[in-house]
């Protein structure tokens, strides 16, 4: 996963920044790509401290069916992409 290859295909196949700082970005995802001059980070210490709390409630939210609608398919997809997003942010920041 840490390939560049791999990483390559991320940025349009989950609309996220790739992990490695040597993973080529491809010229449409540049092209139309908003990079936030100060985005948010979450300390590494906070993260340690909450992980598993945090997975717990992710994980909740996600399996959740409310009534028997088909929302849970579509919340788990949202968080998922939410989280990726998130961890995209968060490595972009730290390769600065």
């Amino acid at each position: 996963m840490l390939s560049d290859r791999f990483q390559e295909d991320m940025p349009l196949n989950m609309f996220v920044f790739p992990a490695s700082s040597t993973a080529a970005l491809p010229d449409v995802f540049v092209a139309h790509t908003v990079v936030p001059s100060d985005p948010e980070t979450v300390d590494p210490a906070a993260i340690e401290a909450n992980r598993e709390r945090w997975i717990d409630e992710w994980t909740d939210v996600v399996l959740r069916d409310p009534g028997g609608a088909p929302w849970a398919a579509i919340l788990g997809w949202t968080a998922a992409a939410a989280a990726l997003l998130a961890l995209g942010i968060v490595m972009t920041r730290r390769r600065r």
